[in-house]
This record gives structure tokens, C-alpha cells and sequence, in this order.
């Protein structure tokens, strides 16, 4: 009698165990037929899930400023050339001249449109210097008491680079200068002294 109650309980729990075993086979498939019947209707009913909007926050207008552009300075400067250059006596054309010696004449000027300072100019190596300095639009010339001939001579205005001018590359001037003639010596007009002739007065000894 207790053999046949224990097959009895054996066979209770082996049924139990197949019945276990086919709800875990069927159930996560039931379950998931339901929701995918669920998601049709929903789809075929036009019902959707609510959803959530944030708030637009309108950003405020910055206005744009364009950079501008600084109007540039113009700076005025002076600008020194030589114009000229001649073989001469130091007394120039003048023909009541005390010496023969020839040298050379050298003509400048500033083209600039402000006044040039103290500046050196140089012949052939020999320097010589404008203390005073030259104006806007001004000229001026100078003496050398030495030359080349025959050969190149060369005049550079501003030779030490003493002024800042609106261009640096128009200083110098170069040339083979020819040998003038003398102009012919003549005689000093002489300007008459006035002879103060004393006079006598009535009653006087």
C-alpha cells in the first residue's frame, strides 16, 4: 500500500513538472502576440503615445556691428633730389674772379611737401652739410672745390640719411660733367668817392 502511494506522488510531480515546462513555452509567446496585436490596433485606430514639447526660448536679436576700417595717416614728408650738377669757379659766372680754380657746383631741392631738417650733401666722397636745412619747394646749390675729369661724378642728397622723406631711392645723381670755358676777366667798375670841399664863411680867418 505505501509502494503504490508513492508511484502515485512520483507521478503527480511529473506531470506537474510537464505542465510547468509547456506555461514556460507558452506564456512569453501568448504575451507577445497581445502586444503585437495591441501595437496594430493602436496603429490602425490612429492612437499614438503622448509626447512632451519643450518650450521655445527665443533667443534675442544681437545686432551685428562691422568692424570698421581706421582711415590711415598720411604723413607729410619732405623729399630731397638733386637736380643738377656743373664744373665752375666758386665765384660762379662772375668775371672779376680772384682765382682760376675750378670746382664743382652742385644744385638741390626739396620736392617734398613738408621742410627738411639738417642734412649732409656728398660728392665723390667729399661731404659737405646743410646746417640750416631746406623748405618745402625750396633750393639751393653748393661748392665743391674738387671733381672728376674725365670720369663719373656722383651727388647724393641726404647722404648719412639724416631725414625721413617719403622717398629714399631718388638721392643720387650721376654724371660725366665736361670742362666749361672761362669766361673772359674784366675790370671792377669803380663807384666815385665824393670829395667834401670844405668852405670858408664871411668873418672867418
Amino acid at each position: 500500500m505505501k509502494l503504490r502511494a508513492d508511484s502515485t506522488q512520483r507521478y503527480r510531480l511529473a506531470a506537474l513538472a510537464v505542465l510547468l515546462t509547456t506555461l514556460a513555452l507558452i506564456v512569453p509567446r501568448v504575451l507577445l502576440s497581445l502586444s503585437a496585436a495591441r501595437a496594430s490596433n493602436e496603429q490602425s485606430s490612429g492612437t499614438q503615445e503622448p509626447v512632451a514639447y519643450l518650450p521655445l526660448i527665443a533667443r534675442p536679436n544681437t545686432p551685428t556691428t562691422t568692424p570698421s576700417t581706421p582711415t590711415p595717416t598720411q604723413v607729410v614728408l619732405p623729399d630731397l633730389i638733386i637736380t643738377n650738377m656743373s664744373i665752375t669757379l666758386e665765384t660762379g659766372g662772375a668775371c672779376n674772379y680772384p682765382s682760376t680754380n675750378l670746382g664743382m657746383r652742385v644744385w638741390f631741392q626739396n620736392i617734398g611737401d613738408a621742410s627738411a631738417g639738417a642734412f649732409v650733401v656728398e660728392l665723390n666722397g667729399v661731404r659737405q652739410n646743410v646746417v640750416g636745412g631746406l623748405g618745402a619747394g625750396a633750393s639751393d646749390d653748393m661748392w665743391f672745390p674738387s671733381y672728376a675729369y674725365p670720369g663719373l661724378n656722383t651727388a647724393i642728397i641726404d647722404a648719412t640719411f639724416l631725414v625721413s622723406e617719403s622717398r629714399e631711392d631718388n638721392n643720387q645723381l650721376s654724371q660725366n660733367v665736361p670742362i666749361p670755358t672761362l669766361p673772359p676777366t674784366c675790370t671792377p667798375t669803380l663807384t666815385p668817392s665824393t670829395t667834401v670841399t670844405p668852405t670858408s664863411f664871411a668873418g672867418s680867418p
